[in-house]
């Protein structure tokens, strides 16, 4: 049984630094959680908590 990858904590700066990548208008946001390592879920998330 393979084992979870730990959890990363963002901090407020990071998830915003993620969110304005996310909000550009050429980047393609599964990019953005791919390089990341987040779900879009995960983004969505973010972005209702800082709005």
């Amino acid at each position: 049984m393979p084992s979870n990858p730990p959890r990363r904590n963002y901090t407020g700066d990071e998830k915003m630094a993620i969110l304005r990548e996310a909000s550009l208008e050429k980047v393609n946001v599964s990019d953005v959680c791919q390089k990341h390592g987040i779900t879009p879920g995960m983004l969505y998330r973010m972005t209702e908590e800082a709005f």
